[in-house]
């Protein structure tokens, strides 16, 4: 009987299914076959083994890194991208993202959060000597709310100078800027991506 290619996969040589000829069966990048990689045609008309599977490389496991998330968690298989943020009062050091690669490997290691010098650490002491008040308060951006199809990265941070990562779900590609930054304005320095 005629052959199909596995799914994510490819045949060949196509259209072959005369006695002792032989099917190869090959995965597309960022897939591996599972099972026999190929089959003979035998003398009873059928095929010495099945049709192999192609399944997507996995990449090894990411944990956040110290002081700071990972976002999407969970997710390891082949193309995908994991963005990383560090928490308040922390610096990103290395790639502010990853991809999963064809050779189960990352595509660059988790970064490190190291503290940063916080300009909003100083003591005001102000002595009102007339009737006039004054209020200091921290500049704050709105409150953004994640694309369709996708996430933000940390969540409930709008202060100053602080940093929101977008991701989209798997199998959405993201339109626009991966990331915002709150100004001093209090605008974001660009709109939510679409997904």
């Amino acid at each position: 009987p005629a052959l199909t290619p596995p799914a994510n996969g490819a045949l060949s040589p196509t259209g072959v299914n005369s006695y002792n000829t032989e099917a190869i069966f090959t995965c597309n990048q960022g897939y591996e076959l599972e099972g026999a990689s190929s089959v003979r045609c035998q003398a009873n008309s059928t095929w010495s083994g099945t049709v192999p599977n192609c399944t997507v490389v996995q990449c090894p496991a990411l944990s956040p890194p110290a002081n700071g998330a990972l976002s999407p968690t969970g997710v390891n298989s082949y193309n995908t991208e994991v963005i990383f943020t560090c928490n308040q009062g922390y610096e990103l050091e290395g790639a502010s993202s990853v991809r999963c690669q064809a050779n189960r490997t990352w595509s660059s290691p988790v970064p490190t959060c190291t503290g940063m010098h916080s300009f909003f650490m100083y003591l005001i002491t102000f002595n009102a000597l007339d009737q006039h008040l004054f209020m200091i308060s921290a500049v704050q951006c709105p409150a953004l709310t994640p694309p369709a199809n996708g996430a933000l990265s940390p969540t409930g941070v709008n202060s100053y100078n602080d940093e929101v990562m977008f991701t989209c779900n798997q199998g959405y590609e993201m339109e626009g800027a991966s990331s915002v930054r709150c100004q001093a304005n209090r605008t974001w320095s660009g709109p939510v991506p679409t997904c």
